[in-house]
């Protein structure tokens, strides 16, 4: 299994790390040092009983939107006339509010 590490210099040496939902921090006098220690320390949690597992969830509904999307081509008369509309609406909105 492979987990994202960031190694990055600090005063005096490097640090590596992972993210959630691991949350490991080590520090070494070079960046293979960290990663050495970052690796041990992953290992150590394994053998306190640590796991990492995943978990199946479901999935939103389809969105309704997706139906539609597409369906105007970008030279459109009818198309080209509705985004003139509502970029000069949200023009004059931005006036009325001085932005």
């Amino acid at each position: 299994m492979q987990i994202p590490v960031i190694v990055e210099p600090i005063s005096g040496g490097f640090r590596a790390q992972t993210g959630a939902p691991l949350n490991l921090v080590a520090d070494g006098a070079t960046s293979d040092e960290a990663v050495a220690k970052l690796r041990a320390l992953y290992i150590e949690r394994i053998a306190r009983g640590a796991r990492l597992q995943t978990l199946d969830v479901p999935t939103a509904a389809e969105n309704p939107w997706l139906k539609i999307v597409g369906i105007f081509k970008e030279d459109d008369p009818d198309f080209i006339a509705l985004r003139e509309a509502i970029a000069e609406n949200r023009r004059r909105e931005d006036e009325a509010e001085g932005r």
